[in-house]
């Protein structure tokens, strides 16, 4: 967050513009303001920072005083020996003035301000609230300066997922751990000031404590007092601008036809420029709330019964005693969901992620309640259902203790609470237990006893090594006799046929499904197969659209368990057409949502898909942390899919440049699972291959017959052309291949014929030659050439480079280690074209 808007910042300076750093309240500009002054000096600037929010009506040159300018016998009422002052202080051509709140500035500063910019040239760095220029119509004193002086905007966004990470790690003196993040991030709604406040108040609470040398939350950050945070963004605001956010925080989200009879609009302008306002993405008629969402449960926690009651009062007034505020929402926007180039994205993520939290936390206290004043099975189920934000197994544990059996069970009931209890009893690692909860489920189950059996038998099918044979298949996914006993065989029979490389058959059980109950694990679980499916026959763009399709209806539907399924989807369509950028932050909002427990799978494979997303854009020490949380927290897949731990293991070999030892861990790993049937996770790892032998194409030959998957395919064909050492078979492969593998591929391809011309002593291939080889790649792969595919962080790290930064230096700037910033000037200079930092700094030019 902070580095590049710093980057941008000093980028905007050298071309001679003056610079605006935008943001809300508590986003960190006042951090990024002293950081920039910081740089400014070190590059030889003078720099001096007004601190603008120290001015009053009754002393408005006030925060003048409080700089580094010396004043002496200076009365507080002399602007003109002020800006004398200032003149002789900046009178250098690279003299910058820094003024932090420029938006608080009184008038006659503001004149001051405008003299001592004319008089001495210097250029203007300034921070503001977002899209403050004016309140209700009525131009703020700063107004007609910027007009005048037209800065660059530069946003200061929210904090990303791994800017959380670091800024978290950095106040606890110590690594957090996923979980809390995405934790924070909800509550705070990835507000610097916000997150800080929570986590003093939880670590003093013990809401937040270390676990296994990890940060993590180890009681309910939820439960953890708000006032802190109430007190850091309500100390500035009006007596109404308070009284209005008291008011949406116990009225709930509303849309602003009647939010506009509640509030003034003018309050409601200020309140949304200063950030405390968020917006769900309707198409029609957004809904607002209170932002960041610890803000809002901390203004509820205040309110007085007295102050309830004046509260039941005004809204009765305005829309009478049966108001109902309408929650609808519609589909997120698809640009949105990709990840691309949106300033607004990262705050649509936590917010999103807050709005979650809350619809999940009412619907699992009234379920709750249902079940603890009448602890049926019916009720129980009920309440797991509700249950996607993980809970302590013991809690989980007495409800299945504690639950009342009772002859108007119906049989379906006892069997879900059954299938439930087993997802528990294996996530828990109870595994000694198991067998003899499964031999006395006759006498609560009778005949039904089989089926839970047998959806046992295929969780335990990996880690078992039983052979996948088509006969297991059968019989594992034969249907049962009731809906419910349907569903799970359905979802078993299509997961274990992609397991075994038949995706057209999975596909076809998928189309032809009937009796789902739309938003349960299965039918969620069912729609993301799908997407994998598509992938596997080469259907691209195909499973690009219903995956994102998926993950509107989600977003709509406000299911954390929906969207992380298909945020997982989103990503990996994006990664296999190599857009990484695009799929970590897909990726990242998924995980924001936070870990399920038992009944909601996707946390494992989001954190270690995330894991091999940050190997490959370089960034290793957060690659390793979500490898290591990904194990962490490995916990019951459903049906058996493999994990990728290995996968992002290799990924990370391979950005550290050991290619043999990646090889080998992704050679052996896929063997493994071709010995057992599982064909689809065999191509999955030798996919990865950096090279392939004659003997390992004979094998990985011999496993294609057995498949019917064009993309693996297509993969395939390429990758054991380039081993054999002959031209001829790497173009034909890529001629074959047309769009179906990434342009990383594409273009290590192109290498492998460049490197056997340079053997043979012949030239490498021209533009033209490339043109013809690589047909419907090239725009992809010259776009890697030119370096229009460096990612964010690379390019942050290829302007400090040319800026002429030290590895070290860079690390240090950017809370990476210095084997993190070789491997991204490694991969940059090969994407740029270059051999080496000079041609870097003398030939690149970014703003190409």
């Amino acid at each position: 967050m902070p580095e590049s808007t710093i980057d941008a910042a000093l980028t905007l300076l050298a071309q001679g513009r003056d610079v605006l750093l935008v943001g809300d309240d508590g986003s960190g500009k006042t951090w990024c303001l002293s950081q920039l002054a910081g740089a400014l000096r070190k590059r030889g600037n003078d720099a001096v920072v007004v601190p603008g929010r120290l001015g009053s009506a009754a002393d408005p040159l006030a925060p003048f005083a409080a700089t580094t300018v010396p004043l002496d016998g200076w009365d507080g009422a002399s602007a003109g020996r002020l800006v004398a002052a200032f003149a002789e202080e900046l009178n250098g051509p690279r003299s910058r003035l820094l003024v932090d709140d420029l938006d608080a500035l009184e008038v006659l500063a503001i004149a001051a301000l405008r003299a001592v910019l004319d008089r001495t040239g210097a250029r203007l760095v300034a921070t503001a609230g977002r899209r403050s220029v004016a309140i209700g119509g009525v131009p703020r004193p700063f107004a007609d300066l910027l007009a005048e002086r037209a800065p660059a905007d530069v946003a200061v966004p929210p904090l990303s997922f791994e800017a959380m990470s670091r800024f978290v790690a950095a106040r606890l003196r110590g690594r957090p751990d996923a979980e809390l993040i995405v934790s924070l991030s909800a509550h705070s709604g990835s507000n610097p000031r916000a997150a800080a406040a929570l986590v003093d108040v939880a670590v003093a609470s013990g809401a937040i404590g270390q676990r296994d040398g990890l940060w993590s939350e180890v009681g309910a950050l939820e439960e953890a007092s708000a006032a802190s945070v109430v007190h850091a963004f309500t100390g500035r605001l009006s007596p109404e601008e308070q009284s209005a956010l008291e008011l949406l925080a116990w009225a709930g989200p509303l849309p602003p036809r009647e939010l506009d009879r509640l509030v003034d609009p003018a309050i409601l302008l200020s309140l949304n420029q200063r950030g405390r306002l968020s917006w769900s993405h309707a198409e029609v008629g957004h809904d607002a709330r209170v932002s960041p969402p610890a803000l809002s449960r901390g203004l509820r926690e205040q309110l007085t019964p007295e102050r309830r009651y004046r509260l039941v009062e005004t809204v009765e007034r305005t829309f009478g005693a049966d108001f109902v505020p309408d929650r609808e929402h519609s589909a997120i926007d698809p640009f949105v969901v990709s990840g691309l180039d949106s300033d607004d994205y990262w705050r649509w993520s936590a917010e999103f992620a807050g709005q979650v939290k809350e619809r999940v936390a009412v619907r699992e206290a009234a379920a709750r309640a249902l079940w603890t004043e009448l602890p049926t099975v019916e009720n129980a189920c009920a309440y797991f259902r509700t249950l996607t934000v993980q809970r302590p197994a013991e809690t989980l544990g007495r409800i299945f203790a504690e639950t009342r059996f009772g002859d108007r069970d119906s049989v379906t009931a006892r069997l879900q609470f059954s299938l439930y209890e087993l997802q528990w009893l294996t996530w828990t690692g109870a595994d000694d237990r198991i067998p003899g909860w499964l031999d006395g489920l006759g006498a609560r189950l009778g005949a039904k006893a089989s089926f839970v059996r047998k959806v046992h038998e295929t969780f335990r099918l990996h880690s078992d090594g039983v052979p996948l044979t088509s006969e297991l298949i059968a019989r594992l996914s034969a249907p049962g006799t009731s809906d419910y006993e349907h569903t799970w065989s359905t979802l078993l029979g299509v997961a274990l046929l992609l397991e075994a490389g038949s995706p057209e058959d999975a596909l076809e059980r998928i189309d032809t499904r009937n009796g789902l109950e739309e938003g349960t694990l299965a039918s969620i679980h069912l729609d993301f197969l799908r997407t994998e499916a598509l992938l596997a026959l080469g259907r691209l763009e195909d499973a690009e659209e219903w995956s994102r399709r998926c993950a509107e209806h989600a977003y709509d539907q406000l299911s954390p368990l929906g969207f992380q399924f298909h945020a997982l989807g989103v990503a990996q369509t994006l990664v296999q057409r190599g857009r990484f950028e695009a799929a970590w932050r897909a990726l990242s909002t998924g995980l924001r949502l936070g870990s399920g427990g038992p009944f909601a799978v996707p946390q494992p494979p989001l954190l270690l898909l995330g894991a091999i997303i940050q190997a490959q854009l370089g960034d290793l020490e957060l690659a390793a942390a979500l490898l290591a949380e990904g194990e962490r927290t490995g916990t019951l897949h459903l049906p058996p899919h493999p994990s990728r731990a290995e996968l992002a293991r290799a990924a990370i070999l391979r950005a550290e440049g050991d290619l043999t030892a990646c090889d080998a861990l992704l050679w052996e790993a896929g063997a493994a699972e071709a010995a057992l049937g599982h064909l689809a996770t065999a191509c999955m790892f030798w996919t990865d291959l950096t090279a392939v032998t004659l003997e390992q194409a004979a094998e990985i030959s011999a496993v294609m017959d057995r498949i019917d998957s064009p993309l693996h395919h297509a993969v395939f064909d390429v990758k054991v052309a380039m081993g054999t050492g002959d031209e001829r078979q790497i173009v034909t492969a890529l001629d074959r291949s047309g769009e179906l593998i990434a342009p990383q591929l594409a273009a290590a391809a192109v290498d492998a014929i460049d490197r056997l011309r340079a053997a043979a002593g012949q030239e490498p291939l021209d533009d033209e030659g490339r043109a013809e080889l690589i047909g419907d790649h090239r725009p992809r792969f010259d776009q890697d050439r030119g370096g229009e595919l460096l990612s964010d962080r690379e390019r942050e790290v290829a302007i400090l480079a040319k800026a002429g930064l030290s590895n070290r230096d860079m690390a240090h700037r950017l809370f990476v280690s210095v084997r993190t910033i070789e491997n991204h000037m490694h991969r940059l200079l090969k994407k740029l074209g270059y051999s080496n930092r000079r041609q870097l700094r003398d030939e690149w030019n970014p703003d190409l």
